[in-house]
């Protein structure tokens, strides 16, 4: 009886959410709906709420493409149009966040592929590799072999930085970088003996 009650009070919230959506004009609001609605909800809901937030899309501020790239992946929604204009922000202001792992975990949730996003991850990465810890690389590689993407930059200065200095990162950790070199088949040119 308590189980019917509850489905029965979160089917009448979400038809009055679903009212609510085309009154709404506030993203940071619409955002926060889309990382509550949930994954469950119904997929005409889901798309409204994508729908309204995309028509908003010119007054994003530089947070907003990050919560709503996550925001899309809470409610396991892949709408191409809001995802390509959140990624094209996201990666030209990448120094603005450390969400690499979440970006790309969203990315392989959603089944979102955009090349020009994870190259710009991993120029970036390459570019600020002193500022990561040994431990993050392997993470972000793995990341990244879910998503079929060889990050090249990335796989080129991580190399490099192994051979100098192989004490530093534990050998599961160097395990698991070893074998993103070899899923991505990935040419290591001159320094293949070290």
């Amino acid at each position: 009886m308590i189980h019917a009650l509850y489905r029965h009070c979160y089917a009448l919230h979400r038809l009055l959410l679903k009212d609510r959506i085309p009154e709404a004009s506030n993203v940071t609001t619409l955002t926060i709906l889309m990382h509550t609605v949930g994954k469950d909800s119904p997929l005409e809901l889901k798309k409204q709420l994508a729908s309204k937030v995309f028509s908003l899309s010119s007054e994003f501020t530089s947070a907003d493409h990050f919560y709503i790239f996550t925001g899309l992946a809470k409610i396991d929604l892949k709408h191409s149009p809001l995802l390509d204009t959140c990624s094209k922000k996201l990666a030209e202001n990448l120094h603005d966040y450390s969400f690499t792992q979440t970006v790309l975990k969203c990315c392989h949730e959603v089944k979102y592929r955009n090349y020009t996003l994870f190259s710009s991850i991993s120029k970036h990465m390459a570019d600020t590799i002193d500022t990561w810890r040994d431990q993050q690389v392997p993470e972000i590689l793995q990341a990244f072999k879910k998503l079929n993407f060889r990050p090249v930059e990335l796989l080129d200065v991580f190399a490099e930085r192994i051979i100098q200095d192989p004490e530093n990162l534990p050998i599961n950790e160097l395990l698991i970088a070893l074998r993103g070199f070899s899923m991505a088949n990935h040419d290591l040119k001159d320094i293949k003996t070290e």
